[in-house]
């Protein structure tokens, strides 16, 4: 059944109390979000839009593989994968496909454009458009007590929030000592000065840190169907995200992702300027929301259990409260989908803030499909039919024009466009869709 008026009520009074307790306390940099077990290697559009990394997909040889960026930031991202420092003096980091080209679907797609070039060398197909690939820490080769080499994934994160996804599929995993993958995944805040480019200097610096608690923000076990295990991060700071081997065969890692929290980001809908606009009027429309609830008097009746203000409530503990958010967020969002699939699900047309409503509540509980669809329901152009799109011959040519440039100029020929005078609305996009 779905929610009643009461249980909103209750809810939407709790989350209120904790806003106005929290306000002004220090928040943690580092959130643990809820995995997702859904979306496998189907990352383009959903994952990546602001950098994106496969490990081992950028193909050199048939045995070796070198990382592959993908990167719609307007500015550079630093980062480095590195072992650890308890190794063998010689040893050093795999990178290995497990296949060239396949279209099992955990396995991570290849990004359009490279894609492209992968068929023109056929190694890959528009049909077999994914890499299975992997790095890991050669620990096959160690005693299954010792600890480490590890994998060690460090970034920089920029100013603002961000969701930071990492990547893992465990290819072989039904079979032999290949199934004895168990990690444990833990983030740790490194110095600011620490160079994370240079495989010395960071092995150097980040040997200290070993014997530093670090915060254990995820497992990596019976990952065979392929998970993202998911963080909220604040930035700025450096960032290092270490898989511990933990008695298992070896450590592998497929890929890491950082997207902005905001469901419609630069340069997809916005440019630079466009979008820091936009940052901007959610904050003050945050602010003046905060302002009004604190100034109610305590009580259920003062906050109405409309599903409209819980869901505005957990948006603001996005920000606010990450951590309650992140404890709140599955239950919260689940029980508001239940509500509007009770009250809006059976209308032909539903109302545009209903619709609304749904596309946030699916894309928080990383329901990507069902996203796109009431995206596209609402005649709002997705993130993934504009990555895909650029599998198009429009854009065979893109050699030498980043990432960010090649987004932007496919939303504007195909008229993405954002209007902040009514909250957030595009047109509908002309034209269709390359393959795919």
């Amino acid at each position: 059944q779905p929610p009643g008026v009461h249980e909103l009520t209750a809810m939407a009074n709790a989350i209120r109390a904790e806003l106005i307790k929290a306000k002004g306390q220090k928040q943690p940099r580092i959130v643990p979000l809820p995995d997702d077990w859904r979306t496998e290697g189907s990352w383009l559009g959903r994952y990546g839009r602001y950098w994106a990394c496969l490990f081992a997909a950028d193909h050199i040889s048939p045995l070796i593989s070198a990382p592959l960026v993908w990167s719609p930031a307007r500015a550079a991202v630093t980062y480095g994968i590195f072992m650890g420092p308890h190794r063998e003096k010689w040893d050093t980091l795999r990178g290995w496909p497990a296949s060239e080209a396949t279209s099992n679907r955990r396995a991570l797609e290849l990004p359009e454009i490279y894609l492209r070039q992968e068929i023109k060398s056929k190694r890959a197909s528009w049909r077999r458009d994914r890499r299975d690939g992997q790095v890991d820490d050669h620990g096959e080769n160690y005693p299954e007590s010792w600890q480490g080499p590890d994998v060690n994934f460090a970034l920089t994160i920029p100013r603002g929030e961000f969701v930071l996804s990492i990547y893992g599929y465990n290819d072989n995993g039904h079979f032999g000592a290949c199934r004895d993958r168990d990690y444990q995944i833990s983030a740790q805040r490194i110095p600011s000065g620490l160079s994370i480019g240079s495989r010395a200097a960071y092995l150097q610096g980040i040997a200290d840190t070993y014997s530093i608690p670090k915060s254990v923000v995820g497992r990596f076990v019976d990952f065979s169907g392929g998970v993202w295990a998911r963080l909220m991060v604040r930035g700025p700071m450096q960032l290092v995200i270490r898989l511990s081997r933990n008695h298992s065969f070896n450590t592998m890692l497929t890929g890491a992702m950082l997207d902005r929290v905001n469901e419609h980001p630069s340069p997809y809908y916005y440019g630079a300027r466009g979008w820091h606009r936009r940052v901007k009027e959610l904050a003050e429309g945050r602010h003046a929301f905060l302002r009004q609830i604190a100034r109610k008097r305590t009580g259920p009746e003062r906050l109405p259990g409309r599903p409209q203000t819980l869901l505005r409530l957990e948006e603001c503990l996005v920000y606010e409260l990450p951590n309650a958010w992140a404890q709140s967020e599955p239950r919260v969002y689940a029980l508001l989908l239940r509500w509007y699939d009770a009250h809006d699900g059976a209308k032909r047309t539903a109302r545009p803030a209903a619709l609304a409503a749904v596309a946030r509540i699916d894309y928080r509980l990383c329901r990507f499909r069902a996203w796109e669809r009431v995206e596209g329901r609402r005649g709002i152009v997705t993130p993934r039919w504009i990555e895909r799109s650029l599998r198009g011959p429009g854009w065979q040519n893109c050699s030498g024009r980043s990432e960010f440039a090649t987004i932007r100029k496919f939303a504007k020929r195909f008229g993405v466009e954002a209007s902040h005078a009514n909250g957030f609305s595009e047109r509908r996009a002309s034209g269709s869709p390359g393959r795919g």
